[in-house]
Parts: structure tokens; C-alpha cells; sequence
């Protein structure tokens, strides 16, 4: 198989299915949708609760299985891969959890939950040498090398989503699912989230599937944006051009939910991140 040219994108989903099993038959959740994430961009994926996000993101990490389509990362088909095929990928594609708190194992430190993938991975020479990385990655998250020791109820709740961040950043990802990753976070951590994540994709080149219900973060954060309603994607366009220009009822009623427009916290977000991505 030839080598995938740079110019394509990362992520490519073809017409992907996904159903859950019911005893009246199966439950189409996810209906025909296709997507693509390019290369160091951020694909905004929006809609309400129960719209399919989550379900679609877990599909294209092969944690729950398709019904039908297509999910190609890096001109790879991973639907179909067995585990044994799937697991150089797993470093490859990382997620960041909405709950910061419930996605991170209280009975171990922050050296363990950030270390555990270099030691599945083989990333790192001994106990030494994971410390020290993850020492690095706390502080390139904002926390500091003394946390190594600290448990996860020791820390707040934007402090916890920083481990999380780090946790995924440890196997040095190309792709980082976002599953509304400040939804649970006041205003202002939002702010700061968000442009750690965007200072992140400058400095490393990540690419981000952002999941999210609110339209005015992900014009904040996103480079293009998906609208999903009922397992269907209703509308595409770049960021800007979607907010101002919407063209599906669903989209404009998903605007007016959102007041419109962006709030201050956003705003800040908006300035860096366009800053970086462009």
C-alpha cells in the first residue's frame, strides 16, 4: 500500500454505521456519516445530547463496533482490525473525556496514570525514565513536577482535565479525540483549556476530532465544523461560514441556543486559537 499523501486528510469516514442491539431489533444510532479531520486541523463535531457524537467517536477508536461504512486513518481501513491490529494504533489516537474526574483511576498517582502508556507502549527505559517524561508532560500542561506524587482528588477539576491532556500526549498521538472536554469546567478554566489545546496542535501538529453541544465554543476552536442530529450529519462548512451563514433549521436552531454568539471567555479563545491555526 502506498504512503498517503500529506495533503490528505488524517481521519477520512466513509458512510460509517453504527447500531446498538435491542431485543425489537437493532437501534441505528449512527446513520451514514462521513467526515474528514485534515492534517494539523480541528474538526468541530456539534449537536445535542443523544445526537450521536460520542457513539461516532468511540466507533472511529474501534471501542464500539460499525455496522457499516468506512474509517481510514492514515490510509489504514480500521474497520474490520483485530485487536492485535488495532494496538500500534491505539498510540497513534488518543481521547481526552469530558468528565476529567471519573476518567482518571483514583487509587493511582499521577506518575501512574500518565506513565501507564509509555510502560504498555514501551516508551520508556524503567521507572527512572517514565518519571522524567511524565514529569515533562505535567509541566508542558501547566501543573508542576512535584504533582508526580499527588492523587486525583488532590486537584481541581481543570487541573484534572490537564492530566487527562497529558495522559494523552505521553504516546505522542497524531489524532486526539476531544469528547466535550470543558463542558464540565466553569467559564474561565474553559478559556484556559482551550488554548492549551491550541497551543498544543501548534507545537506538536495534532489533529483534533473536538466533540461538543455548544457552537460557540467549537467557532471558537474549530477550523470546520460538523452539525449532527439524530446519527445524521444535516451540515458542513468551515467554522465562520457555518456560524454566519447557516443553512439547515437545526444548525440556526442550535445558534439561537447559544445566544447568537460568542461569550467573553470564548472570545479569548477565539483570538488564540485562530492565531495558531492559520
Amino acid at each position: 500500500m502506498s504512503k498517503p499523501s500529506q495533503n490528505e486528510p488524517l481521519l477520512v469516514v466513509r458512510d460509517l454505521c453504527t447500531s446498538f442491539p435491542s431485543a425489537g431489533g437493532p437501534i441505528p444510532i449512527v446513520r451514514s456519516v462521513s467526515l474528514d479531520v485534515h492534517r494539523g486541523k480541528t474538526l468541530g463535531l456539534v449537536g445535542e445530547s443523544g445526537s450521536g457524537k460520542s457513539t461516532l467517536a468511540r466507533t472511529v477508536l474501534g471501542l464500539i463496533p460499525a455496522s457499516g461504512g468506512s474509517v481510514r486513518f492514515d490510509g489504514q481501513e480500521l474497520l474490520g482490525l483485530t485487536p492485535r491490529q488495532w494496538r500500534p494504533l491505539r498510540r497513534r489516537m488518543q481521547m481526552v473525556f469530558q468528565d476529567p474526574a471519573a476518567s482518571l483511576n483514583p487509587r493511582m498517582t499521577v506518575a501512574a496514570i500518565i506513565g501507564e502508556g509509555l510502560r504498555v507502549h514501551g516508551l520508556c527505559d524503567g521507572r527512572a525514565d517514565s518519571e522524567k517524561r511524565v514529569a515533562g508532560l505535567l509541566e508542558r500542561v501547566g501543573l508542576r513536577s512535584s504533582d508526580l506524587p499527588r492523587h486525583p482528588h488532590e486537584f481541581s477539576g481543570g487541573q484534572k482535565q490537564r492530566i487527562g491532556i497529558a495522559r494523552a500526549l505521553a504516546v505522542e498521538p497524531e489524532l486526539i479525540v476531544c469528547d466535550e472536554p470543558v463542558s464540565a469546567l466553569d467559564v474561565s478554566i474553559q478559556s484556559q483549556i482551550l488554548n492549551l489545546l491550541s497551543d498544543l496542535q501548534d507545537e506538536l501538529g495534532l489533529s483534533y476530532l473536538f466533540i461538543a453541544h455548544d457552537l460557540a465554543v467549537v467557532r471558537a476552536f474549530c477550523d470546520d465544523v460538523a452539525v449532527m442530529q439524530r446519527g445524521e450529519v444535516v451540515e458542513q462548512a468551515d467554522a465562520d461560514t457555518l456560524v454566519e451563514h447557516p443553512q439547515h433549521p437545526y444548525t440556526q436552531t442550535l445558534l439561537r441556543a447559544a445566544g447568537g454568539g460568542l461569550g467573553a471567555s470564548e472570545q479569548v479563545s477565539k483570538s488564540a486559537s485562530k492565531q495558531v491555526s492559520k
